[in-house]
């Protein structure tokens, strides 16, 4: 025992195990609870009164430094904070804990590295201080991505136009629910609008998915004015966020839609996921495709996403074509077509 006399051997013990447990020493070892002063005077075989007066001599502090030497400890310095600090903003830049996991994260890291734990208010202005760094990074990065004229596309989304009571952003976020032929219509249409935004051509890789989907969470659920009052880059960063992944889930929720209708043939549409979903540098304009994945509905659908669709039908022979323009010519196919549309019933109803 490094220590002399009843008082200094319970002293000592005490604050050695205050350190092991705590991962600090007490200002005033004396203050530890009378359960624990008597568990340690119990090991050691002395009377717990015997600590008496010892928080008030300058021992208390001699026993400190021996204890950090004999065992290992080292105190919470620049050096110390700096590797700490960039541990945390490495953690808070790819993660998503709470500020009071962090902190317990924190703790424990030092304890386990033999660092003796400073104030909490340290701990708590390194991890807020942190934590706003790494949001301000997050959206100088995403406010980058769009050109001039995206940006002013994404900032119109929240202004409510004229004649409308409701801004572009509540109907872009607000998934299909028509299950029918306008309803299809209507789905395509907020692709096609989200798709205009220009996310596609966004590089947003150094950004972490996480960070990007909780910023979208808000824009989604937030009114449209709470968005359009963000200060700084947070507004167009929480706007990019938003477009970069409802652009692919308006898609997927488009192609639900044309599953539910009843008598919908399948198989183009899963031509057409692969297509929104493809993540290559191609950029196909004619999609080919056999008989069993052509319908009247994906003509339309791919001619409104900018592709021309080409199946081979084999029993086209057999089949009515019609004409909307009687003086059009339709090459190959001409021979064929031989009714016109109703123009008239189809302006009536």
């Amino acid at each position: 025992m490094a220590a002399n006399g009843a008082r200094n051997q319970i002293g000592y013990a005490l604050q050695l195990g205050t350190v092991r447990f705590l991962g600090t020493f007490l200002s005033d070892p004396t203050d530890a609870p009378a359960v624990v002063v008597d568990y340690v005077a119990e090991q050691l075989g002395l009377d717990p009164a015997d600590l008496k007066g010892y928080g008030e001599k300058e021992a208390r502090w001699d026993h400190q430094k021996l204890i950090r030497q004999a065992h290992g400890y080292t105190s919470f310095e620049f050096e110390q904070w700096f590797g700490l600090a960039r541990w945390v903003y490495r953690r808070v830049w790819s993660g998503s804990e709470r500020p009071i996991v962090l902190f317990d994260l924190v703790t424990h890291r030092l304890v386990e590295a033999k660092i003796l734990l400073p104030g909490v208010t340290t701990l708590e202005r390194m991890i807020a201080g942190l934590r706003e760094r790494a949001a301000l990074r997050q959206y100088r990065l995403l406010a980058a991505a769009p050109s001039p004229g995206q940006r002013r596309a994404l900032e119109e989304l929240v202004v409510v136009e004229e004649g409308r009571r409701v801004s572009k952003l509540d109907r872009l976020r607000r998934s299909p629910t028509d299950v029918s032929g306008g309803g299809v219509a209507k789905a395509v249409d907020r692709h096609l609008d989200l798709r205009a935004l220009g996310a596609t051509t966004w590089d947003l890789s150094a950004i972490p998915p996480g960070r990007i989907a909780a910023l979208t969470r808000f824009a989604d659920a937030a009114r449209a004015q709470a968005v359009d009052a963000l200060a700084g880059d947070r507004k167009l960063a929480t706007l990019v966020a938003f477009a970069q992944v409802m652009e692919p889930t308006s898609a997927d929720e488009a192609i639900e839609v044309f599953d539910l209708i009843p008598g919908t043939p399948k198989d183009w549409y899963y031509i057409l996921e692969g297509l929104l979903e493809q993540e290559t540098s191609l950029k196909p304009t004619e999609i080919a495709s056999d008989t069993s994945g052509a319908s009247e509905i994906a003509f339309g659908i791919f001619r409104l996403l900018g592709w021309q669709f080409s199946p081979r039908l084999a029993d086209v022979g057999s089949a009515t074509l019609f004409r909307a323009d009687p003086a059009a010519h339709y090459g190959r196919l001409e021979s064929l077509i031989r009714s016109r549309v109703n123009l008239g019933l189809i302006r009536d109803n």
